[in-house]
């Protein structure tokens, strides 16, 4: 009866929620239990109390405040799945040197950051790049791009089609799922033994193909979340070699210096231009590195952080031959494509898989 009470009075939508109870359960004593219903009482008290005080428990876990309204605003537990754990504040996986208050479900991370205003004040962990790059190397065997009405992303070079592209774009696009980083390819499950699905990965999480799974199921995410927590995020696959290691900068490279990067509006400058700093929202932005020189095989990687959406992308190049002197050039950004406002935004250089520092510019109207 109390609980058929409390779910007819819910269901009226009412503007205020009392909740009466004793002192006992709040200062977590126990009256005598019922003799038709043992404890339904308490426990359905405190179920009530936790959700209108801003949390609700799933899976044995309390899921609160931002974390609570992302979760229900971006698929709940179809597309997240149960919190597996409460909140906690852990080192970025992607940001070095930063920590921030996350909560582990298990498809996904959420990581709050206050500095960005809402909605963009709880981010996705990106676990997809964490996971292709040290699983396959950035580069795994065996791709195919879907050839069913393909969207190009001309960011990673790769495209989705199908089933896939229908998932991203109904869920959340870029903002959930981020850029594809593979085209389709085979995959041995890590938790289902013997189980092999087409999966594609994406920044922030890995699609699944179960054809035997009516739509919209037939397309599921990888329990990245899982993986994490149990830390199996980055396990090799049998056949599959462990990447080479990075190739080490000579000695005499130490002179490498972060304001040799060097930002323009035409992809023409060239690297002896002078350098910018500001940019019109409406303008392309290039940035261009110059050393003196470099061998092959060097991953430079610039990555773009800031403005007030929480705009976050990572491009990359490798260099093919021996240069002497260097001019990489061919990262871009065109602020307006992605509904990017004026802003400050960090520019972080990596050479080699090591941080070799950031800059700043800023973006105007």
């Amino acid at each position: 009866m109390y609980e058929t009470n409390w779910q007819a009075a819910l269901d009226s939508n009412p503007e205020w929620i009392t909740i009466t109870s004793w002192n006992e359960w709040y200062e977590g004593t126990q009256i005598e239990p019922s003799a038709t219903y043992n404890n339904l009482y308490l426990d359905l008290t405190r179920k009530w109390t936790a959700k209108f005080k801003g949390c609700e428990t799933l899976n044995g876990h309390q899921v609160c405040g931002p974390f609570l309204d992302y979760w229900k605003g971006h698929g709940g537990l179809a597309q997240q799945g149960y919190p597996i754990s409460e909140q906690f504040t852990e080192a970025s996986l992607t940001d070095p040197g930063k920590t921030y208050l996350v909560q582990y479900f298990e498809r996904a991370i959420f990581e709050q950051h206050p500095e960005n205003p809402p909605p963009y004040d709880i981010l996705i962990t990106q676990l997809g790049r964490v996971r292709y790059n040290c699983k396959y190397g950035g580069n795994a065997p065996n791709q195919k791009p879907n050839p069913d009405n393909p969207r190009v992303f001309a960011e990673t070079g790769h495209q989705v089609g199908g089933a896939f592209r229908v998932y991203w774009e109904s869920h959340g696009g870029l903002a959930q799922q981020g850029y594809p980083l593979s085209d389709e390819f085979q995959e041995q499950s890590d938790l289902d033994p013997g189980k092999t699905y087409i999966v594609q990965y994406f920044e922030r999480g890995v699609f699944e193909f179960h054809p035997d799974n009516p739509a919209p199921f037939n397309v599921l995410l990888a329990q990245l979340g899982t993986y994490q927590q149990r830390k199996q995020l980055c396990p090799r696959p049998a056949g599959v070699e462990a990447p080479a290691p990075a190739v080490q900068l000579p000695a005499r490279q130490a002179d490498f210096q972060p304001q040799n990067v060097r930002f323009f509006t035409s992809p023409t400058q060239g690297c002896g231009a002078a350098p910018q700093t500001t940019f019109k929202v409406g303008q392309m932005v290039y940035a261009q590195l110059a050393m003196n020189e470099a061998p092959p095989g060097i991953e430079i990687a610039i990555t773009w952080n800031g403005g007030a959406h929480g705009y976050n992308h990572t491009d990359t190049q490798v260099t093919a031959k021996y240069y002497k002197p260097v001019c990489v050039d061919g990262f871009s950004l065109q602020p307006s494509r992605y509904g990017i406002g004026p802003g400050r935004y960090t520019v972080s250089l990596s050479i080699a898989g090591a941080k070799a520092g950031s800059v700043e510019i800023t973006i105007t109207n």
